[in-house]
């Protein structure tokens, strides 16, 4: 859900803060978070929690996926803005190039994730709900 997603999403940024290297290429710290990808890191708690909003306990495919990228569309949107950010238009960077940089390569892959992500949820959880009880 939105509460559990979102704290477990928040504990690792925050361990990542720390200095743990839980981010990509094995980096942690303060630094990774202050800079162009922070705003992407910090969007995965955003994503967590608005993805177990809208999926609430759904298993339904079609709204599995629509919440998962509805939590994947704010963490671009708050990346980028970050990333625009730290390199502002007058150096060089405009929020095209930025979604061309940090956006467009990763609309597939994410895709493909979510699409895999929503269809193992969808079958998990019946069954891991059976178990628990």
């Amino acid at each position: 859900g939105a509460k559990r997603g979102g704290a477990a999403v928040f504990i690792y940024v925050l361990l990542g803060a720390a200095g743990v290297p839980v981010f990509a290429g094995f980096k942690g710290g303060l630094s990774a978070l202050a800079g162009p990808t922070g705003g992407y890191i910090i969007g995965f708690i955003i994503t967590a929690a608005v993805t177990g909003l809208l999926s609430a306990g759904s298993v339904r495919l079609a709204r599995l996926i629509l919440s998962m990228a509805a939590g994947v569309i704010l963490c671009y949107i708050f990346g980028t803005l970050w990333f625009v950010t730290v390199y502002p238009p007058e150096e060089g960077t405009s929020v095209c190039a930025a979604l061309m940089t940090c956006v467009v390569p990763f609309i597939f892959p994410d895709g493909v994730k979510i699409f895999l992500a929503a269809y193992l949820a969808g079958r998990l959880r019946p069954v891991l709900r059976e178990h628990m009880q």
